[in-house]
């Protein structure tokens, strides 16, 4: 049984090796049979190509033909009409021969749904975003893959491309490299290594950090300076929640702690896509940014996100001309507006209700008072000032890092210690599982050996049958042979002649065909005692001559 049943545990595993291993050549040949059709579309493509190609040629040698018969061809000269002469070409004329359509295999000839690459500065000073463009260029190059697999793109054919798309000062650039080599050429990915090295910012990512902190330009919007931000991260590689917290503290002060609330807790700002309510918020209080200047001495207070005027405010050079109340058309709260917190995101009170939003008020109303009290910098201390503002906020970002790596670390030891519960969990259950198992296997084999006993002891009482049978046979075999020799001794008229002595068979045989033969004639006999006593038959009698007229 234990045998059977391992037998059966070894069938099962082979046959879902042979299902997971007919499943991957079905992906297998599912993946060649995508390829095939794409190589047959494309070998399509060019065989269409070329048809229409020669179909082209022949109907150009067509008409080339049929133009050189007319012109040869003599007019013919109908009655009533006077012969003409064909007009001639004259002398040095060359027929015009339309060219004749190929198909190019140059990396220069794809049309790559990619913009040239001029090496302008968008922001002054802060490079030319290479990386991104390059990245624009690599996924032009798959998508031409993509659409012609039988094409494939080396290393030369993406140099070629690259130069191809190079404008201006880049295009400079690489003549002025191509110059310097002699002659010699160099690889696509060297020549990507120098442009990313040309193209690059000189600014170190603490001086682009400081740019970060500039206020808003009067003539740009939120939106473009939100690009501004993006493009400085993606050229210094800076943190994402470090921008997204300059942006808030420094795009608007004064609706700072607003747009902390709409943004949610500092650990979430992760993703640039976070600030559209941000933007939202801030194009429905002030207008787009266009105009829009920071006041003097703003500070960052709270304000309630409410819905008011679309529109861009008056030009920043006019600060001292009244106060904010024109522009405060926000609408009042009534008691059947509907309850909602930007901060805790809970439909049970509103935003100026929220005891964070009240701790942080308080909190940022010390700092400012704080701020007023302090003078302001001299102009000889500004980039001491600088500097120290710069140490704090490194001293912020390091520590923000280090809780970050801590709750790592935290995360990893609760993983590693879930990990050891499940691996001790699993090593019970296995445990419990064999000591099952085991003792299936021992009720098998003690059923096994009661089924092997039994059947031994069936098999001896047949064994015991068949020996009785065999004895009675050959009891009963002497006894007829005992018979049949008393018979022989007792039988005197034997019609043998013969002095060997008979078997009790052939004895048997003679007595049987003896008693038939005198059965035989005693019947004989009795058939010819009766025939005798029969009366004879009486004779037909004869009619008379008479009786017969």
């Amino acid at each position: 049984m234990e045998r059977e049943r391992i037998a059966a545990t070894a069938n099962n595993i082979q046959a879902a090796r042979n299902a997971a291993i007919a499943r991957a050549q079905l992906a297998e040949a599912a993946r060649l049979a995508a390829q095939t059709e794409a190589h047959a579309a494309a070998t399509r493509a060019h065989q269409l190509a070329e048809l229409i190609r020669q179909m082209q040629e022949q109907t150009h040698d067509d008409a080339s033909m049929e133009n050189r018969s007319v012109r040869n061809k003599p007019p013919g000269n109908p009655s009533g009409i006077p012969r003409q002469e064909p007009p001639r070409d004259p002398p040095g004329y060359t027929p015009y021969v339309p060219p004749t359509p190929t198909r190019s295999t140059s990396s220069s000839d794809w049309n790559l749904k990619c913009k040239d690459f001029s090496g302008q500065e968008t922001y002054p000073g802060l490079g030319s975003d290479f990386p991104s463009w390059l990245r624009s260029f690599e996924d032009a190059i798959a998508h031409n893959k993509a659409c012609l697999p039988d094409h494939a793109w080396n290393d030369e054919q993406r140099r070629g491309a690259l130069i191809q798309k190079l404008s201006g000062e880049a295009l400079e650039c690489y003549n002025h490299y191509r110059d310097e080599l002699e002659g010699r050429t160099f690889g696509y990915h060297d020549l990507v290594t120098r442009l990313r090295r040309t193209f690059q910012s000189l600014l170190s990512p603490n001086q682009a950090a400081e740019l970060l902190k500039a206020p808003k330009p009067v003539s740009k919007s939120w939106l473009a300076h939100l690009r501004f931000y993006r493009h400085v991260q993606r050229q210094f590689a800076l943190p994402v929640p470090m921008v997204i917290r300059y942006f808030v503290h420094h795009a608007c002060p004064e609706r700072a702690e607003t747009m902390k609330l709409i943004l949610g807790f500092d650990n979430e700002w992760n993703d640039f896509r976070k600030l559209d309510s941000v933007i939202t918020y801030l194009t429905q209080e002030v207008g787009t940014g266009v105009g829009y200047k920071t006041p003097k001495h703003a500070h960052a207070h709270f304000t309630t996100p409410t819905p008011r005027n679309r529109g861009t405010r008056r030009d920043g050079d006019d600060d001292s001309s009244g106060d904010d109340k024109s522009s405060d058309t926000s609408i009042p709260p009534s008691r059947f507006q509907k309850k909602w917190c930007e901060r805790c995101r809970r439909n049970t009170h509103n935003t100026t209700d929220c005891y964070g939003a009240k701790r942080l008020r308080k909190k940022d109303a010390k700092a400012n008072s704080a701020t007023d009290a302090t003078p302001e910098p001299q102009p000889t201390s500004i980039a001491k000032s600088i500097e120290e503002a710069l140490a704090r906020q490194l001293a912020r970002d390091d520590e923000w890092i280090r809780k970050q790596q801590a709750a790592i670390a935290e995360d990893r030891r609760r993983h590693d210690e879930q990990m050891r519960k499940q691996r001790m969990f699993d090593a019970q259950q296995h445990h419990e599982w064999m000591r099952k198992q085991q003792a299936a296997i021992a009720e098998d084999q003690r059923r096994y050996d009661e089924r092997t006993r039994e059947d031994q002891r069936r098999r001896d009482e047949q064994d015991e049958q068949m020996r009785k049978q065999l004895a009675d046979e050959q009891r009963r075999n002497e006894e007829a042979r005992r018979f049949h020799e008393q018979i022989a001794r007792t039988n005197t008229k034997s019609p043998l002649k013969s002095d060997e002595p008979k078997s009790p068979q052939s004895m048997l045989t003679h007595k049987l065909s003896t008693n038939t033969r005198s059965r035989k004639r005693t019947t004989t006999l009795k058939a010819r005692a009766t025939i005798k006593k029969q009366p004879p038959s009486p004779k037909p009698q004869t009619l008379s001559a008479n009786a017969q007229k």
